[in-house]
């Protein structure tokens, strides 16, 4: 994964220096993953002797033994898990003004880091969390859980308190174009706390609620539309940059908050 990270960086860079067109960019990425993934189904076939006929032929029998209702639960939780990340630009991409909603990828920046931040972290605790609830069950895994999460979410708003000053004095200074982006600059900054302290549904994917953690991305998004919709009454006319902000706000919290309900049940169980 690093060595597919730094050439997938390279690539991109020299790609878009080059042709200078997003599709160029894009096509180096993909080649790049084909490339790694190749890579490593060569060293399955190396570093084990197994030949690849034989590892096709047991991946295809293997199919009709897996038990496909926890997969395509977290592919659906998955899907959702997406729509909350991103959803809120792609309203903003289809109500908002070619100039607004540049305003609002430009600081959509700061999500898209904390979101990688995650990942990072998560590569420690998923396994950390894994390892408890092997050795010591539900109950030690939900606690340790919820306190690197709350720990998380704490340290995260500490510093997105300087941030937020930071960032309105590089946009102030370098960016003076985007400076109406600092009316929802430190909404954004509060969803990427709740966003990079999320180890809750890590918990809930190592127990096996897969379905429980579907039903808690689905009430978000779905209450939010259901606001939306009332408070909107299809006018697109009303909707802003901060108003998205706001119910991209909401669907964070209210996914964190069902994610952090259950874990502490679970730890009472």
């Amino acid at each position: 994964n690093l060595i597919r990270s730094i050439a997938v960086l390279a690539i991109i860079m020299l790609s878009g220096t080059v042709y200078r067109t997003a599709s160029c960019m894009l096509l180096a990425e993909s080649v790049v993953t084909f490339a790694v993934a190749a890579w490593v189904y060569g060293g399955m076939c190396g570093i084990w002797s197994i030949k690849r006929k034989a590892l096709w032929m047991g991946g295809a029998k293997e199919l009709s033994s897996v038990r496909w209702q926890a997969p395509l639960m977290l592919m659906a939780s998955g899907v959702l898990a997406f729509i909350m990340l991103n959803g809120d630009r792609w309203i903003a991409a289809s109500l908002l003004s070619r100039d607004a909603f540049a305003l609002y990828a430009f600081a959509g920046v700061i999500l898209i880091s904390a979101q990688s931040l995650q990942s990072v972290i998560n590569v420690s605790i998923f396994p950390e969390l894994a390892k408890t609830y092997a050795l010591f069950g539900c109950t030690s895994t939900a606690r340790k859980a919820i306190r690197y999460s709350l720990i998380g979410l704490l340290v995260s708003i500490n510093i997105a308190v300087p941030v937020f000053f930071l960032a309105s004095l590089i946009i102030e200074n370098f960016y003076p174009a985007y400076l109406p982006t600092q009316e929802f600059l430190s909404l954004f900054l509060l969803i990427a706390s709740f966003r990079v302290s999320d180890f809750l549904s890590s918990f809930l994917i190592i127990t096996g609620q897969e379905r429980l953690l579907l039903l808690i991305n689905i009430i978000p998004i779905g209450s939010v539309c259901i606001v939306g919709f009332a408070y909107f009454c299809l006018d697109s006319a009303n909707i802003h940059s901060l108003s998205i902000a706001y119910l991209a706000t909401l669907v964070a919290i209210f996914n964190y908050m069902g994610c952090l309900v259950v874990t502490i049940h679970s730890s009472r169980a």
